[in-house]
């Protein structure tokens, strides 16, 4: 199970509220069956289990749970599913309610969203009644969607539980086929496992003969598009690749394979320059590949698909390193806006990616414009 971030008080009561967020479904639900299993259910000594789904059962019904003291039990967990969809009122019955509780009763809130009002870093999706008491008497755990450079170990941990291996740049092609949504991946992967039976390792050639390609692909039809400095073609594309799924993540993993893109064609900008040839990477000499990146590395990815060689030659000549540069910069201004940490003048995800997208290209702001 992924590690999760933890947050909240240590006192006497620490062990018995928590609030468990994030914006990665699958992770929140192993989350919350290792908390379960922490806090007795299963175990040795009988404990009761009671899960309510806020967008379905009165917060009296909720109230009422939490304020039982159990009968056929030593103790009782109740679980609070979508809690940050009760009424500011209800919230703070809710508060009240767990301050009452009997000391056998533990309370689990889980929010699907990992943020909500207050500034970067603090803050809740629940009201500030339940994020007074978490902050005084229990424990935060968030589970949030990884960075797209953190799925290649996700992959990993993932393949080691299957008891299979993937080299990396196997990875990074299955990545590119299945997406980063966590449950797919997880099932591609439980998939690709029965494939290749007592096979060690998958290959790329397994993955192709089994993975189910989704709509992410194309975000390949994006960065080529901004490679190509089409700011149209690329504005077109870009609403598709946002329109499942938590938008802020799926902004930055967009933004990920743009900065990918863009250190590709810096890679084939820098080979050009040395005069080298892109058809003819074999012959480039060993310590001039021991200057590449290791991730995100030019030959690994053209190694075996020739096909893209035409591409990186052709978006290489669109830039040049003073471009490169501040293409990178201004992928990393559209990070910190999306991630809050810098001020985005109330632009959503899609308009902070439409406005960076036509910097890239050069010519695109009047597309923006036209598209508004």
């Amino acid at each position: 199970m992924a590690a999760a971030k933890s947050t909240g008080a240590q006192g006497q009561q620490a062990g018995r509220l928590f609030l468990l967020t994030g914006s990665a479904p699958l992770l929140l639900e192993r989350g919350l069956e290792a908390l379960l299993e922490r806090l007795g259910a299963g175990g040795e000594e009988a404990t009761g289990v009671t899960v309510c789904d806020a967008g379905e059962v009165s917060p009296e019904e909720i109230v009422g749970h939490i304020r039982t003291v159990p009968m056929f039990a030593d103790r009782q967990v109740v679980v609070v599913e979508r809690a940050e969809q009760l009424r500011a009122e209800a919230q703070e019955r809710l508060a009240a309610a767990i301050r009452g509780a009997p000391p056998q009763t533990s309370v689990v809130l889980v929010c699907s969203a990992s943020e909500g009002a207050g500034p970067p870093g603090r803050r809740s999706p629940v009201g500030a009644a339940l994020t007074r008491l978490v902050e005084q008497t229990g424990k935060r755990l968030s589970y949030d969607q990884p960075r797209p450079a953190e799925l290649p170990e996700f992959v990993a941990r993932e393949l080691r539980d299957l008891g299979k291996r993937m080299r990396p740049p196997v990875v990074s092609a299955f990545l590119s086929m299945a997406g980063q949504d966590l449950g797919r991946l997880r099932m591609e992967l439980e998939k690709l496992a029965l494939y290749v039976g007592k096979q060690e390792e998958i290959t790329e050639a397994d993955a192709r003969a089994v993975v189910t390609v989704v709509a992410e692909h194309t975000v390949f039809e994006l960065v080529d598009a901004i490679g190509e400095k089409r700011a149209d073609r690329a504005l077109s594309v870009l609403p598709t690749l946002l329109a499942e799924g938590d938008p802020r993540s799926a902004a930055l993993g967009v933004l990920g394979m743009i900065a990918r893109q863009l250190r590709l064609i810096w890679q084939a900008r820098a080979l050009l320059d040395a005069g080298f040839s892109l058809s003819k990477l074999e012959e480039v000499p060993e310590e001039v590949r021991a200057a590449l990146p290791t991730e995100q590395n030019l030959l690994e990815t053209v190694k075996s698909r020739s096909f893209l060689v035409p591409r990186y030659s052709k978006q290489a000549a669109n830039f040049d390193d003073e471009a490169l540069a501040r293409a990178l910069r201004r992928v990393f201004e559209a990070e910190m806006a999306l991630k809050g940490q810098l001020e985005a003048g109330g632009r959503d995800e899609l308009l902070t990616l439409e406005l960076m997208i036509a910097d890239l290209c050069g010519d695109g702001r009047l597309a923006v414009r036209e598209r508004r």
